[in-house]
This record gives C-alpha cells, sequence and structure tokens, in this order.
C-alpha cells in the first residue's frame, strides 16, 4: 500500500494574492482621486476665462451706458437696464444678456456702487481661491495676485469722475490703466446682484469721500 503524498499547503500562496489584490486597488483608486481632481482643476480654470469673458462684456455694457445720455442717471440703476435702457423710449440694448456667473451658475453678481447712486461694476459671489493669479491680459493686470474672486471687479470708471476725485481707476476698468486699493463697502443690492456692506475686499479704486 502506496503512502498518500502529502500536500502543500497553499494559505501562503493565497496571502500573497490577497496582497496583490489590495495594493491594485489602492493604487487604481489613488489615480482616480488624483484624475478627478485634475480634471476638476481644469474645469475650473475653463470657468475662470469664461467669467474674464463676461465681465469684459459687462464692463463693455456699463461704458455704454454711461456714454449713450448725458442725462442722470448716468450708471444703470439695476442690471437689468442694461438689456433695455429706460432713459430712451425704444429699445435699446448694451447687453445682449444678463450672463450667468461660469463659477457659481447662478446669474447673479455681487455689484459695486457708482458714486451718486446706480450700479458702476460687478464681480464674482464665489468663494474659492482663484486657480489663475498671473498671465492676464492687459486689461485684467490689476487682477494678479488677488486671493478671492471677489477682487476681479468689472467695472467702468467714467473720467470725469476720476478728474473730480482724484482716485485711480477701477480694476479691469478701462480708463487710467491702474488702480488702488480701497477697502470699505457700501450696501447696493439689486436683482440679481449683491453687495453687502463690508463685503467684498475693493481693489478698484471706487471713488470715495476723501479722507480727514
Amino acid at each position: 500500500m502506496r503512502p498518500t503524498p502529502h500536500r502543500r499547503h497553499a494559505t501562503p500562496q493565497r496571502g500573497f494574492t490577497l496582497i496583490g489584490v489590495l495594493l491594485f486597488a489602492a493604487v487604481f483608486a489613488i489615480a482616480a482621486a488624483a484624475a478627478v481632481t485634475a480634471g476638476a482643476t481644469l474645469q475650473r480654470r475653463a470657468a475662470e476665462e469664461d467669467l474674464l469673458a463676461a465681465g469684459l462684456e459687462f464692463r463693455n455694457a456699463f461704458k455704454s451706458y454711461y456714454e449713450s445720455a448725458l442725462s442722470t442717471p448716468r450708471y444703470p440703476i439695476k442690471l437689468e437696464d442694461l438689456l433695455r435702457d429706460p432713459r430712451f423710449p425704444g429699445v435699446r440694448r448694451h447687453l445682449r444678456k444678463l450672463y450667468a456667473d461660469p463659477l457659481t451658475g447662478k446669474a447673479e453678481w455681487g455689484t459695486i456702487p457708482a458714486p451718486g447712486g446706480g450700479i458702476m461694476g460687478v464681480y464674482s459671489l464665489a468663494t474659492d481661491t482663484p486657480i489663475k493669479t498671473a498671465l492676464f491680459p492687459a486689461e485684467f493686470a490689476a487682477f494678479e495676485g488677488k486671493a478671492t474672486y471677489a477682487e476681479w471687479q468689472f467695472a467702468y470708471v467714467a473720467p470725469d469722475l476720476l478728474g473730480n476725485t482724484g482716485q485711480a481707476t477701477a480694476a479691469g476698468a478701462t480708463q487710467a490703466g491702474s488702480s488702488t486699493s480701497n477697502p470699505g463697502g457700501t450696501s447696493n443690492t439689486g436683482t440679481g446682484s449683491t453687495n453687502a456692506a463690508g463685503g467684498a475686499p475693493n481693489a478698484m479704486g471706487i471713488p470715495s469721500s476723501p479722507s480727514k
């Protein structure tokens, strides 16, 4: 009678297989997370470029509104006035539509109050930290190094306002080409817009009362 051969124990081999599967799963999870993060970053970079494009449209609309009539108010009371200028009997448009904020997906903007009333500019209500901090187009050079999207302010500061106050122009404005910091905020809420007192940091050089 032949002796029964001893079978080799398979437990160590199974253990190595399990470890391999776990390592593969961990590497796959890390790679997937990195891909998701990279995708989100690319998406936000694209949204930032769209924000600059929409902001330029708004800024040009404020400029067009201001220069279209010598009567007051020179700036729109609400953003909807850019779609149909209430100062004229017929339909006069300065903006094709109220663009949604590419970063929030909502047609809601922070607004920058103009001296004497009205709105002179807008900014995004997004609370994230900007990815883009350099290499801006020349018209938005003042945005470089800003820590919040609220400091990307798209406004038109008229030359006569600059002459009366001696203030530098707004960041992103078309006049004078420079900017100064003016912390402080003024409450001015319009349809589809928000500007809470003391809210957004103000890098615009918006005209204010001279300090005593």
